[in-house]
């Protein structure tokens, strides 16, 4: 039985139960909620009410992110790509669109700039790297699973272009030192590896003009030209002639006249 995933809102039986468990969010019982949206997906998963499932989880990582809730809404996001499979549901629109609407609530370091930049701590430094750190763990883990399931059911070789770019964007914006310097260049080729992949090579182009400043600008045009043929190899040359222009148009852009 092939199950589509239920629009939000859509499974107007679990409406009230969506409200009441919004409402312990909302009210701060974080970890009392947490045990009541497991309580009531596995419920919904013994009868097979598999939209109602999908809908309770989707509604609940949302809604636990959206209140910091890292590693709640990080496990309930796991537990429906984990129920997408169970339930054989496809790749489609409508899964995707679920899936970004969990990526979009994972909190982003401009969420608390505010609190940072009033922070002259070291203390409080090393805790908003632990809470940075937290974040991406919890966002790659998320969208990585989701990757797995999009091969699984999308017929994708290394899995949606579009998870590709969620989780190259995320790595690249959120790490807790994403600026690439000689010495510091891991998250630029954590997330390059991803970019590679995904279908937006202007937004890939930027990300490396941004280490210009800090890498000789030789090192950048190694770096670029490694990673286009990796596309090609990687892909056997399917799908690759846009991408590798899109890119190296935006870098030339950029390269000859300036951010």
């Amino acid at each position: 039985m092939v199950v589509a995933a239920a629009p939000t809102g859509a499974g107007t039986g679990t409406s009230k139960q969506l409200q009441k468990l919004e409402k312990r969010v909302q009210d701060g019982d974080y970890y009392e909620a947490q045990q009541m949206y497991k309580s009531v997906h596995s419920r919904y998963m013994h009868a097979k009410k598999y939209s109602e499932a999908i809908e309770l989880l989707s509604s609940g990582a949302v809604a636990m992110l959206k209140h910091g809730q890292v590693t709640c809404g990080t496990e309930l996001g796991l537990l429906l790509i984990q129920t997408l499979t169970a339930a054989k549901v496809p790749f489609d629109n409508a899964a995707i669109d679920q899936i970004r609407a969990i990526f979009n609530a994972y909190p982003r370091a401009a969420d608390s700039q505010q609190e940072s930049e009033a922070s002259n701590s070291g203390v409080e430094s090393s805790e908003a790297t632990v809470a940075a750190r937290t974040r991406v763990e919890g966002c790659t883990s998320f969208l990585r699973a989701a990757l797995k399931w999009s091969i699984e059911t999308g017929g994708f070789s290394r899995g949606a272009p579009e998870l590709h770019d969620m989780l190259g964007q995320y790595i690249w914006t959120e790490s807790p030192a994403p600026v690439c310097t000689p010495n510091q260049h891991q998250e630029m080729m954590k997330a390059s590896q991803h970019f590679v992949r995904g279908n937006q090579p202007e937004a890939f182009a930027k990300v490396v003009v941004e280490c210009m400043n800090k890498v000789y600008i030789i090192a950048v045009v190694f770096f670029a030209f490694y990673l286009c043929l990796y596309w090609v190899l990687d892909e056997l040359f399917s799908g690759w002639v846009d991408y590798f222009f899109g890119f190296v148009y935006v870098l030339l852009q950029v390269v000859s006249y300036g951010p």
